[in-house]
C-alpha cells in the first residue's frame, strides 16, 4: 500500500504543483488548502489546522512542509509528538532579514518565533540551496544571513535539494534569438519587490543603453503607473506560460538581479530557453549560472553597464555557444527527475535527528 503523505503549503504556486504531481506518482498525498496569505484568517487557520492534526496526524507516514512560517509550526510539532517523520523545504525568505527593503520573514518577531520552532521540531531541513543556512552578503549590505546566523543555538539535520525542471517544457530555438533584447520576470507590485528584484537597476540601465530593448514581465499595471519607464522598456503583466515561452525564445539575455533569492525558478526556465543569464552574486544564482553567463559582483549600475557592454561584444559563435551552454547547464544539473528521486529518498529513509 502506498504511503500517506501530508503536504503543507502556504500556496499552490507552479513549483508546489510540480512537487505534488511528482509525489502523487508514488504516494497518496493530502494537501490542505488554507488562505495563509490573509492575515485576519490566521487565528482561524491555526485552529482549523490544530483540529485536523489532532485527529488525523497518526494516519500519515510522512509530513512535508513547503517553507517555514505560520503554517509549519503545528505540523512539525504534532509530527514530533506522534513520531511521524517530517521534512521542511526552505525556499528563501524564511532564512533572511533585510529591514532596509522590508523583506525577509526573520525581521518580524512573531513570524521569527514560528520559524525557529519549526526548525527546532524538524527532522530534516531541505534547503533549495545551502546558502539558506549561512550566507555573507557581499552584494547588497554586507550582512550575515541564513538560519545558522539567526539561530546559532539550534542543531539540525539537512539535505540540499535543488528545484527541478522539465527541459521538454521549455523549448530552445536559437534562430529566433535577438542579442539586443533583455528580459526579466518577477511579481512586482510594490517598492519592496521593485528593489528586491533589481528592477530599479534595470530601468536605470535602460536609460544608459537606449539602443537595447528590455522586457519586464509580471509588473502590475497599478505599480507601473507609479514609476517612470524609459521608451525602450516594455512592462508586461503576468502572462500565460506559452506566451512567456515565446518571449524567452526571442530574448538573448535574462536578468536575475535580486538582492536576495533562494533558487530562482524563472532564471532556470529562461536558461532552458537559451537565454544567457546575467545574475547578482546572491545565494544560488552564481551556482546556477556557472560559466554560462555573467555575474554582477556588487549592486552597482556602473558594473552592470560594463557587463552589458561585454555582452554586446560577443561574436555570433560566442553567443551560440552560450545559448547552448545555458540550456545544458539546467538540463544536466537541475532536472525534475533528480528532484523527484531526492524527495523519494528522503521520504523512504525517514530521516530523523
Amino acid at each position: 500500500m502506498a504511503k500517506q503523505i501530508l503536504y503543507i503549503t502556504p500556496n499552490f504556486s507552479t513549483f508546489v504543483k510540480k512537487d505534488l504531481k511528482a509525489l502523487k506518482e508514488h504516494y497518496h498525498v493530502t494537501a490542505p488548502s488554507l488562505a495563509w496569505n490573509v492575515k485576519r484568517k490566521l487565528p482561524l487557520n491555526l485552529l482549523s489546522q490544530f483540529i485536523f492534526l489532532l485527529f488525523h496526524i497518526q494516519r500519515f507516514d510522512y509530513v512535508i512542509c513547503m517553507f517555514a512560517g505560520y503554517w509549519s509550526l503545528l505540523p512539525t510539532f504534532f509530527s514530533k509528538i506522534y513520531k511521524v517523520p517530517n521534512g521542511v523545504i526552505l525556499g528563501g525568505t524564511e532564512c533572511k532579514s533585510y529591514p532596509e527593503i522590508n523583506y525577509g520573514s526573520l525581521r518580524k518577531n512573531t513570524l521569527k518565533f514560528f520559524i525557529k520552532h519549526t526548525v527546532k521540531n524538524a527532522d530534516i531541513l531541505l534547503p533549495v540551496h545551502h546558502s539558506l543556512l549561512y550566507y555573507e552578503d557581499q552584494y547588497f549590505n554586507n550582512s550575515k544571513q541564513g538560519l545558522l546566523n539567526f539561530f546559532p543555538e539550534l542543531k539540525f539535520n539537512y539535505k540540499e535539494i535543488h528545484n527541478g525542471f522539465d527541459s521538454e517544457l521549455w523549448p530552445f530555438d536559437q534562430s529566433q534569438k535577438k542579442p539586443s533584447h533583455f528580459i526579466t520576470v518577477a511579481n512586482i507590485y510594490n517598492n519592496t519587490t521593485f528593489r528586491l528584484k533589481g528592477i530599479d537597476l534595470i530601468l536605470s540601465l535602460a536609460v544608459e543603453k537606449p539602443s537595447l530593448k528590455f522586457y519586464i514581465v509580471g509588473i502590475t499595471s497599478e505599480f507601473s503607473k507609479s514609476i517612470e519607464i524609459p521608451q525602450n522598456v516594455v512592462c508586461l503583466p503576468k502572462m500565460p506560460q506559452n506566451q512567456f515561452k515565446d518571449l524567452l525564445k526571442e530574448c538573448g539575455f535574462y536578468f536575475q538581479l535580486s538582492i536576495a533569492e533562494g533558487f530562482p525558478n524563472a532564471l532556470c526556465e529562461a536558461m532552458l530557453c537559451g537565454c544567457i543569464p546575467i545574475g547578482s552574486s546572491v545565494n544560488a544564482i552564481p551556482d546556477i549560472i556557472n560559466n554560462a553567463g555573467f555575474i554582477l559582483k556588487n549592486r552597482s549600475l556602473k558594473l552592470l553597464i560594463k557587463l552589458v557592454n561585454d555582452t554586446q561584444g560577443l561574436s555570433e559563435k560566442e553567443l551560440s555557444e552560450r545559448y547552448r551552454r545555458s540550456r545544458e547547464r539546467i538540463k544536466d544539473q537541475y532536472s525534475l527527475h533528480k528532484r523527484k528521486a531526492q524527495l523519494k529518498t528522503i521520504i523512504e529513509s525517514k530521516n530523523r535527528l
